[in-house]
């Protein structure tokens, strides 16, 4: 959904840049994005609270009603839905039992430790990458090597085409590989893509004035890196090294 929700933000961008001449370029695209939220604020209230967390409250009854209303119908003695609700009951009460009592346990215990570091290290280099800097500020990044506003949303709103279908030979790909290949092939990929960006700006510094040359070279570059980066942090892949 967010690699969908990038490819109509990038697009309508675009189009709004391409065909508007006054402050409705960004107003326009700025305003859409208010619609989903408005609807999402208004349906979140009337769906039900999920038979999880109304088991772990001890509501059983209602948690066992909405298990049956989403899975049969409202059938409470279908033998799916029971089987369901026993397994849910099993799997609270047994992290109840392994809850840990405090946060000072994410750092006590080695196992939750390992896992407390590598979920926040792995999100945190997912940023360090300036994926993040290049979308947002893309058309002065672009402007820098000669390339103009339009161009620079255009190449853009054609990068998040790609990153859609990085995420998705991901979903293809990673059952079949595993996630942790995915991830570091992937990161293998933008280190590469590093490399090759640090010698155009060296070659083509853009004080010179010819970073036009190499326009076409960061261009294709930086597309490369959004097909290795969605690729390797696409769903669920960056979860690759917990346990």
């Amino acid at each position: 959904m967010l690699g969908i929700g990038a490819l109509i933000a990038g697009w309508t961008t675009y189009g709004c840049y391409t065909n508007l001449k006054n402050d409705a370029q960004w107003r326009i695209p700025l305003g859409i994005q208010i619609i989903p939220a408005v609807i999402l604020a208004a349906l979140i209230l009337l769906f039900p609270e999920s038979p999880r967390w109304l088991i772990d409250h001890n509501k059983l009854d209602e948690g066992l009603a909405t298990l049956a209303k989403l899975h049969s119908g409202g059938d409470i003695n279908d033998p799916w839905v029971r089987a369901e609700y026993a397994q849910i009951q099993e799997s609270i009460a047994e992290e109840h039992e392994q809850e840990a009592k405090s946060y000072i346990e994410l750092f006590k215990n080695k196992s939750a430790f390992r896992r407390l570091f590598l979920a926040c290290s792995i999100q945190a280099s997912i940023q360090i990458t300036g994926v993040s800097a290049i979308q947002y500020f893309s058309v002065p990044i672009f402007a820098q090597i000669g390339i103009s506003a339009e161009n620079a949303l255009k190449y853009q709103a054609i990068n998040s085409v790609l990153a859609l279908i990085a995420q998705f030979a991901c979903l293809l790909t990673i059952d079949r590989f595993g996630r942790r290949p995915v991830l570091i092939s992937g990161n293998l990929a933008n280190c590469l893509t590093f490399i090759v960006v640090a010698i155009l700006l060296a070659l083509f510094p853009p004080a010179t004035g010819k970073g036009g040359t190499a326009g076409w070279g960061f261009i294709i570059v930086t597309w490369l890196f959004n097909i290795s980066f969605s690729y390797a942090c696409g769903p669920l892949s960056w979860y690759a090294l917990l346990p």
